[in-house]
């Protein structure tokens, strides 16, 4: 499996894994909700809500902003 970019919808922590991370440690909830983005890519794309900023093959999924309902993504 390629290396994927996952984000926890919680406390905004990204990690960029082959598998799913680890759910413990995480600092706003017990424990992580992890949601995977997208595949790592060469493309910078920065979420207009919550500012986080993941660099993926396309554009990266939606689901899991700390900050609104939705990530809305925009390219850098």
């Amino acid at each position: 499996m390629a290396d994927s970019v996952f984000s926890c919808s919680y406390c905004g922590t990204t990690i960029t894994k082959n598998t799913s991370p680890n759910q413990s440690g995480c600092s706003a909830k017990s424990s992580h909700y992890w949601v995977r983005l997208g595949e790592v890519g060469d493309t910078n794309f920065q979420c207009k809500n919550c500012k986080i900023v993941v660099k993926t093959k396309s554009t990266p999924q939606q689901t899991g902003c700390t900050k609104a309902s939705s990530h809305y993504w925009t390219r850098l």
